[in-house]
């Protein structure tokens, strides 16, 4: 979130209408926070379900059929 007044960051988003994200995100407050600043937004309990499911994706591939 430090990064949202960062002018290289504003220039893209503004000029060349690139989409920014914001990661990772602690909480209900960040992520209103971000909601003004941000085009997407990365949370710690969604990253942590999609690891959890990579990993299970893995397993099913790496095991003898």
């Amino acid at each position: 979130m430090e990064d949202s007044k960062n002018l290289s960051l504003w220039m893209q988003k503004h000029i060349f209408h690139v989409p920014i994200a914001a990661w990772t995100l602690h909480g209900e407050e960040m992520l209103q926070r971000a909601k003004s600043r941000f085009d997407m937004y990365i949370l710690r309990k969604k990253l942590e379900e999609i690891e959890r499911k990579s990993k299970d994706l893995l397993r099913f591939y790496e095991s003898p059929c």
